[in-house]
Parts: structure tokens; C-alpha cells; sequence
């Protein structure tokens, strides 16, 4: 099992951008080893909230990851490092120490305590690109007038082959 802060920037840009929408907050919906990490006192809960109150997917995977808890590490935050940085003190606190972040310069005042925990900063696009690369495969089915090549998540089901 993998566990991961999502840090709010995050969440925030995937609202905006579907793609990375469905290719990185909706990994963690689905049976894989994957779940994030979320604060005992639902602080980082409350802060995803507020961002989906604007955009009605994220308001949609925020439900489904609340109510589906089989998605998510409950992490108790012994030593908050940071008022006001909620996902970096939640991921200070857990064994992996993955963070997923828009940017790395949304972490640069943060280096010290980055260092100091080890914390694994993981931008977008590197999250992005591991987790669909995880997920491409090639699949070849033959039957008779159907014929059916697929790799990756938007491939076509099926082409029917022109008769001649």
C-alpha cells in the first residue's frame, strides 16, 4: 500500500483540469494500493470542501472518498509542524512521507522541514505520468467481422472492419 497527502493546491488545479482530475484524485477511488492520507480531526477534509464547493467533480470525489473510507489513511497528528499548512503536518506524521503537490515552489519556504521529515515531494506531472503509464496496457481481440486493438485509457472498444 502507497499513502498520500494531497497537499489542497492540488485538488484546487485538478478541479480545473479534468484530466488530471480523473488520472490523479480518482486513482485513489478505485481498488489499487493507493489511499490518502487525511487528518484524524478532518481539517484537510474541510479545506477539499471548500475548493469543491466551486466545481461539482471534486464536490462528487470528495463524497465518494468521505463516504468510502476503505480509500483512506487516518493519520493522527501528533506534533503539528505548521498552523497553517495542513497536508505538510499531516504528511510529517506518516510512515511514507509521500506528498503530491501542484508545484514545487508552493513548497520552497518549506525546505527545512521538508529535509527534516524526508518528506517525497511529488508534483503533478510526475503523478500524472506514473499512475497512467501504471494503467497502459495492449489488448488484442480477433473475432471474425470485429477486431478490436486497444492501449491506454482512450481507446476505442471495438472497429468494425469494413466488408468488401
Amino acid at each position: 500500500m502507497s499513502s498520500y497527502t494531497i497537499c489542497p493546491k492540488l485538488v484546487e488545479y485538478c478541479g480545473d483540469e479534468p484530466e488530471y482530475l480523473f488520472n490523479i484524485l480518482y486513482v485513489f477511488y478505485q481498488r489499487n494500493p493507493y489511499k490518502i492520507c487525511i487528518d484524524k480531526d478532518g481539517k484537510l477534509l474541510e479545506e477539499y470542501s471548500e475548493i469543491a464547493k466551486k466545481n461539482h467533480l471534486l464536490s462528487a470525489w470528495i463524497s465518494a472518498m468521505a463516504n468510502n473510507t476503505q480509500y483512506i489513511e487516518s493519520i493522527d497528528i501528533k506534533n503539528p509542524c505548521l498552523d497553517n499548512e495542513t497536508a505538510l503536518s499531516i504528511c510529517t506524521n506518516t510512515f511514507e512521507k509521500n506528498l503530491a503537490i501542484k508545484s514545487t515552489h508552493d513548497y520552497i519556504n518549506f525546505k527545512e522541514v521538508i529535509k527534516e521529515h524526508q518528506i517525497k515531494l511529488l508534483d503533478k506531472d510526475s503523478l500524472y505520468e506514473k499512475f497512467t503509464q501504471e494503467r497502459n496496457t495492449t489488448i488484442i481481440n480477433q473475432n471474425g467481422d470485429y477486431s478490436q486493438a486497444s492501449t491506454g485509457n482512450n481507446s476505442p472498444n471495438t472497429n468494425k472492419l469494413e466488408e468488401q
